[in-house]
């Protein structure tokens, strides 16, 4: 048959078709599915290695001490930057520090890892995240760093504790690192999509500085859908059923009003708020989320 999106590589629409969980696998997800995310959440490892083979030049460091949460920093050396825009390569020690603290006109993105809430670790996005770190800094005119969160996951720490984790993280950074809120961009996907712009409007209520911007995929909007009102398996351009985002709600909101802004965005009043970028795939799971959050975003 026909590719489910004209624009799919072969290799695209083999992975698809590979990861995609049969019917019979969704109808037993605790047995079936959840076993499996639980294995690749625990062998997280796998996503620093794709990152140093996709780029093996990225510089990574795990951090536990002195800050909220476990994270991982990723930069790319000063002099990748200077190559790649003609200059001299040489950069004094400094320059190329790769330490936490911050530098007057760094830029640092505070990434914030997608799962649902309940699956994967800020290690498991570390390829996405280098790629991401990598684009920005040939673009931008200043050094790009990430802090990739290792929140806490659900069902055993359930609302709020990913958003407590997001909001002590964002205030480590400029106490403990000396960022500015100017310097900080808030980027994640799906879950952790969601969750940047329930940080947004944390911070925005609690009187706090806002950051600079920030940069969702496919965010996680509204955790209060049925399974009616998502595509069927048939419809999605997606490997993702729409079981995974109905575990998300049963795991995180957990009794909770699943439109409680600071769990479900979309509801949120959304004014005074920074620069947001929301990015979706037609046909894909979230599409409905991105797309209702954007235009009540611009409305």
């Amino acid at each position: 048959g026909s590719p489910r999106s004209a624009r799919w590589s072969l290799f695209v629409e083999l992975f698809v078709e590979a990861v995609r969980p049969r019917q019979t696998f969704l109808t037993n997800w605790e047995s079936c599915i959840a076993p499996c995310l639980q294995m690749l959440t625990l062998l997280d490892y796998h996503g620093e290695t794709m990152a140093r083979l996709c780029h093996p030049r990225v510089q990574m460091e795990w951090h536990t001490a002195a800050c909220p949460r476990p994270m991982t920093w990723v930069w790319f050396p000063e002099a990748e930057k200077a190559e790649q825009r003609g200059m001299d390569s040489a950069v004094s020690g400094s320059e190329a520090d790769g330490s936490p603290s911050a530098g007057p006109e760094d830029v640092i993105v505070l990434f914030l890892h997608g799962g649902g809430y309940w699956a994967f670790t800020g290690k498991s996005h570390l390829e996405y995240v280098a790629r991401l770190v990598r684009e920005m800094g040939h673009a931008l005119p200043c050094r790009v760093k990430a802090c990739v969160v290792d929140t806490r996951r659900a069902p055993e720490h359930p609302w709020p504790a990913p958003i407590e984790d997001a909001l002590a993280c964002y205030d480590w950074l400029q106490a403990g690192c000396g960022y500015s809120p100017s310097q900080i961009i808030l980027a994640g996907d799906s879950a952790g999509g969601g969750l940047c712009l329930c940080v947004l409007l944390a911070l925005r209520d609690a009187g706090k500085e806002l950051p600079l911007c920030a940069m969702v995929v496919s965010p996680l909007t509204d955790l209060s859908r049925t399974s009616e009102q998502y595509k069927t398996q048939a419809e999605l351009n997606d490997f993702l059923p729409a079981e995974a985002a109905l575990k998300s709600s049963v795991y995180y909101a957990k009794g909770e009003d699943a439109r409680h802004p600071l769990i479900s965005p979309k509801y949120g009043r959304l004014h005074a708020l920074p620069p947001v970028l929301v990015q979706a795939g037609e046909g894909e799971l979230l599409e409905r989320d991105a797309v209702e959050y954007a235009r009540r975003l611009e409305a």
